[in-house]
């Protein structure tokens, strides 16, 4: 934990706001997460909220937005963002998934277009708060926001005319960061197509920036439908992973989820990326494996269950991502089928898992986004985090579709730790038991 080290990593939490500020050698970081202060608050207030708070910071500079919930009218938040702030860039924003009881299955992607209207809005029910403020029903919005403070070579990162991003350098090593990747020229063509779209823009922007797929620590990839063609999205990364030898170094931490968004799309992606420049002193960048679950990589997807970034020989900030996260077996099945609290249950003990050995809890997590295939379940993760006393969390939380049918629950999260980084492990992908059978995940 970094109790112990208060002028490394300084975490703030006022009504509305989670915030954490992560001193490194050479930039500061800081993580936060603003949620609506009532049910009743506007989303175009919320987004003056975040405006204040990075006014209030004028070293500041963007470096990803996330957005998470529903709104009438997604477009006239967009447009609050780009006047309000100007130096954000384009954010990434899955809205809550279509229920069956307000849209058909089968409905296209194109349906959700900057989606207007009663089938945006939040259900009318009563609704609890988290002890860390958070509005059970998913009423309103959640912005997570990553910002940059350094004197210099940190650069805006430009996708055709678009702010996506931002890179980065150290003495040590030069990292990127870009999100809210959209393949607006492609959005007629199928989704495996659109997708492969998504990993062109990946490949040009990791190659201006003299890195390769290699480099790439963590990804996240938003699927429109993921149900109907999570295997083809599996497909189309495996062969690029494949093209540029991924397999052969660290598979990134990944999230992949479904839900639609406002450009229309079938895919909105994002990374982050180190690339070592002083090999001496160099972060270093490794699969961590999980106690409780098989490798993904086991099964055919393509993603480490986790990935840290180590500080090289001095004591550091270090960052572990931990990949969307569900109930999964020890053989790669499904754990506690149609059962949310056992679900829940084994979801966040995989976590807690992941992040012992480490040396990490969760009090050392600076981003966290839990996935919920029914709102109704919402509750019952309230009540877990009640019960077993988690501190309060930079959480976001929304309804999104799962990467298999019977997953009820995901979460993933960021986590930093201050310290001498424990021996990174020579095969993080070796597992307790083997996975049988399994084909997605």
């Amino acid at each position: 934990m970094a109790v112990d080290c208060p002028v490394e990593v300084v975490r703030v939490q006022q009504p509305g706001v989670h915030a954490t500020t992560v001193h490194h050698k050479a930039f500061t970081e800081t993580f936060v997460t603003l949620h609506s202060l009532h049910h009743g608050e506007p989303a175009l207030a919320l987004v003056g909220r975040m405006r204040d708070f990075l006014a209030a910071r004028p070293a500041a500079r963007p470096v990803a937005l996330d957005i998470w919930g529903r709104t009438v009218d997604p477009s006239q938040v967009l447009k609050a963002i780009a006047e309000q702030c100007p130096s954000c860039p384009r954010p990434t924003w899955v809205l809550p998934h279509r229920e069956p009881s307000s849209a058909s299955a089968s409905s296209s992607s194109s349906s959700s277009h900057l989606c207007t209207g009663s089938a945006c809005l939040p259900p009318k029910e009563d609704a609890s708060v988290s002890p860390g403020g958070v509005v059970s029903a998913l009423e309103g919005l959640t912005l997570q926001l990553h910002c940059l403070e350094m004197a210099s070579k940190a650069s805006p990162v430009i996708v055709d005319g678009v702010l996506v991003g931002m890179s980065w350098e150290t003495p040590e090593a030069r990292f990127l960061r870009v999100g809210g990747l959209v393949p607006l020229a492609q959005a007629g063509l199928p989704p495996a197509a659109q997708c492969e779209a998504i990993l062109a823009s990946f490949d040009a922007v990791l190659g201006s920036h003299g890195m390769t797929a290699r480099s790439i620590a963590r990804t996240w990839y938003f699927l429109d439908e993921i149900l109907a063609w999570y295997s083809e999205f599996n497909a189309v990364r495996n062969a690029w992973f494949t093209k540029h030898k991924v397999f052969s170094g660290v598979v990134p931490a990944s999230t992949a989820i479904g839900g639609p968004n406002p450009w229309g799309t079938a895919v909105v992606g994002g990374l982050i990326a180190v690339l070592p420049l002083r090999p001496s002193t160099a972060p270093t960048v490794a699969a961590l494996a999980s106690p409780l679950s098989c490798s993904a990589l086991q099964y055919g997807s393509a993603f480490s269950r986790a990935v840290e970034v180590a500080p090289g020989p001095a004591a550091a900030p270090h960052t572990i991502f931990i990949s969307g996260t569900a109930s999964v077996a020890l053989d790669g099945s499904t754990a506690h089928v149609g059962d949310i609290a056992a679900q829940i249950e084994r979801t966040m003990s995989t976590i807690a898992a992941i992040l012992k050995p480490r040396a990490a809890g969760w009090g050392d997590v600076t981003r966290m986004v839990a996935y919920f295939k029914r709102e109704a379940d919402v509750g019952a993760f309230l009540a877990y985090l009640k019960d077993h006393g988690l501190p309060p969390l930079p959480l976001a939380l929304t309804a999104n579709t799962v990467c298999r049918d019977d997953f009820l629950f995901e979460v993933e999260l960021d986590a930093v730790v201050v310290g001498e980084p424990l021996a990174l492990p020579s095969s993080p992908e070796e597992c307790p038991a083997p996975c049988a059978g399994v084909v997605s995940s």
